[in-house]
């Protein structure tokens, strides 16, 4: 089997998750080594963006349950998990 139909089939499995981001870097990026040390600088810009991109998920998120409830605290969650 190969590691991008290893990729694929994983990617498929992530069925419960709340958020599920894919993406493979190749030969074109200049990363087509493992764990594409060959480019660390778009690894890092790609990582770096997903990060920013849930954060801007969570504040949403929390905006919105500080709408619904103005005296909860900023940040509070309703499961063990960090999801509301």
């Amino acid at each position: 089997m190969s590691p991008l139909t290893q990729f694929h089939q994983q990617f498929a499995t992530l069925t419960g998750a709340r958020s599920v981001t894919g993406h493979v870097l190749t030969r074109a990026d200049n990363a087509q080594a493992h764990c594409h040390v060959g480019n660390i600088d778009l690894s890092v810009a790609l990582i770096s963006s997903w990060l920013d991109q849930m954060a801007g998920l969570d504040q949403a998120r929390d905006q919105s349950a500080r709408r619904a409830d103005p005296d909860r605290p900023a940040g509070l969650t309703d499961s063990p998990d960090g999801t509301s």
